[in-house]
Formats: structure tokens, C-alpha cells, sequence
């Protein structure tokens, strides 16, 4: 499996002269400044990975702009194309505190499936999106060479999974909450998460941004649902925000009462962890940069579930 590193269009993937299956999941605003200023134009882009003659599966597209160019460039390179919410969905999403589960149905490429009671570790309700398109690509993969996938290794798979930073819970005092949210997008599906996961949960939030994100927009989403904000900068990086610029964009959403800035990130993660009440959760989001430097402070150095 090949990850695109930015866009699609030109980037080196593009070695690969027809992917097995190509996948795009959900496409938002993100790197503006080399993708462009649209979803339809970042779409364009993303769609480099489809080629002549291949096989396309199409994810839950937030934006029906950015669907309808991704399926209209499938469409022209003659693909197979297996489209969410067409083609395959899932459905009765189910949530736990460590878990998702949900219905899977869908026919891929003439192939009907059926996968009740799917449960994956990841959290987030953007990830039953993700696992529903792998589900279709792995479908996808077998019919087109051939081969069979038991139905128990891929419930084993997507059972298994562990992301580190991405909804991340790691048990303590305080409990902590890992998520690299740095677009509005993904604010918004980490927002709905927490309330599916941990309905009625309070948090405070330690936040750390680059500059080039959508600081208002991040802002007006996470602000609302925190009861104290650590403004920091991401360590060891030169595209940072600064946390007086961050302060703000918050001031616009937040009471100031609940703003604290501090420059240093160690001791802004020390700040947050103080100002984290009995029975509050602390909420580290805005960049994975971040989030890997405090997973740094917190001894979790490996990829392995703690």
C-alpha cells in the first residue's frame, strides 16, 4: 500500500502506472497553497491517482463538489468505480468509549457483501467512513485478481488497528486525549466524536497550530466545547502559529477568563495538566508536530498501544 504524500497529480506515486485500486477518501480544504483555493480544484488534483483503465473507490465526500469531480474524472479514465452511499454504505453506527460498530453492505464490483457488526478500534465517526472504504478496496482487490480475503482476518484487521495521535486515549491523572486535528474539516469530525465516544465529557484543551491551517475556522469549531484553553506553539518548528495570534481567534469564541498562553510547549503541557480538574479529560489537538512532541513528554516513544 502506497500513500500519496500531497495532492495526486504530481506527486511520486505516480511511478505506479495503474494502481490495483485506487482510494480517496473525504477531501476538505487543506494545503491551499499548492492544491488551490476549491474543493473542486483540490479535487483535480487528488484525482491524478485514477488511470486509465483502473479500479476507483470513491469515500464519503462531505463536499458533493469534490464527489462529483472525482467521479467525473473515474468516468472519463473508463474505471471501475465503487461509490459510497451508491454503491456500498454502512449503517447503525454503534459507539463505545474504545470502539466503533457498524453495518456493512455493498456491491463492488458485482460482488455483493454483507458484514454486520463490524467493530473497529479507531475512534471517530470519520473512521467508519475510512474502514467502510478499505472494506470496498480489499472487496474490490479480490474480485479483480482472484483471490479470497476471509471474512474473520478482515474483522481481525480493522479490530486491531492502532493509529497513535488519532483519537488517542491514554488512561492517567488526568486522562489525556491525543488527536491531530489541524484542519476545520477535522475539527468538526473530531467535535462529533467526542460527543458519540465521551457524551458529557469535560475537557481542557492544550493547542498548538501552523500557521498556514485555518485558525479561525478551527477555533470557532473546538472553542465551544472546552471548558479552559493552553495556547502554545509546536515545538521545533518553523511554520508555527504564534499562541498570541491563536489568542486572538479564540478571544472571538471563548471566554478570555478560560485563555491561557504560554510559549514553551513542555510547559504549557505542565500548564494544561494543573488547570485539568478531577473528572476532566485533557484534550491535546491541532497538530500531530504537537502531538508526537508530547507524546515525546508523556514516555510514549513507540507506535504501540499503550
Amino acid at each position: 500500500m502506497w500513500e500519496v504524500g500531497l495532492g495526486g497529480l504530481y506527486d511520486a506515486t505516480n511511478v505506479i502506472p495503474v494502481p490495483e485500486v485506487a482510494v480517496i477518501t473525504n477531501i476538505g480544504l487543506e494545503h491551499t497553497d499548492r492544491l488551490g483555493n476549491t474543493v473542486e480544484e483540490i479535487a483535480t488534483q487528488k484525482a491524478g491517482i485514477i488511470k486509465q483503465g483502473g479500479i476507483t473507490v470513491i469515500g464519503h465526500q462531505d463536499y458533493p463538489a469534490a464527489q462529483a469531480t472525482l467521479l467525473a474524472q473515474a468516468e472519463t479514465m473508463e474505471n471501475q468505480i465503487a461509490l459510497a452511499r451508491r454503491d456500498y454504505a454502512f449503517s447503525s453506527q454503534r459507539f463505545t468509549p474504545d470502539s466503533v460498530t457498524f453495518d456493512y453492505a455493498g456491491v463492488v464490483l458485482g460482488r455483493r457483501v454483507s458484514l454486520p457488526d463490524v467493530t473497529i478500534s479507531l475512534r471517530g465517526t470519520h473512521q467508519v467512513q475510512n474502514a467502510s472504504s478499505a472494506i470496498t478496496a480489499v472487496v474490490a482487490l479480490a474480485v479483480k485478481d482472484g483471490i479470497d480475503v476471509p471474512e474473520p482476518a478482515m474483522r481481525r484487521a480493522l479490530g486491531q488497528t492502532f493509529w497513535p495521535g488519532r483519537m488517542e486515549l491514554v488512561p492517567g491523572t488526568p486522562t489525556i486525549l491525543l488527536d491531530g486535528a489541524h484542519t476545520r474539516t477535522a475539527a468538526k469530525y473530531l467535535v462529533e466524536s467526542l460527543h458519540a465516544h465521551f457524551p458529557g465529557q469535560r475537557f481542557t484543551m492544550l493547542f498548538g497550530v501552523l500557521m498556514d491551517k485555518d485558525m479561525d475556522g478551527i477555533a470557532g469549531m473546538l472553542a465551544p466545547e472546552v471548558d479552559t484553553v493552553v495556547l502554545t506553539r509546536v515545538p521545533d518548528n518553523g511554520r508555527t502559529a504564534s499562541p498570541w495570534e491563536l489568542e486572538e481567534k479564540f478571544l472571538r469564541h471563548h471566554p478570555h477568563g478560560s485563555i491561557i498562553v504560554e510559549d514553551d510547549a513542555e510547559r504549557a503541557y505542565e500548564k494544561a495538566r494543573s488547570l485539568t480538574p478531577d473528572g476532566s479529560w485533557l484534550l491535546v489537538t491541532g497538530s500531530l508536530y504537537l502531538v508526537g512532541a508530547v507524546r515525546k513528554l508523556m514516555g510514549l516513544y513507540t507506535f504501540v498501544r499503550p
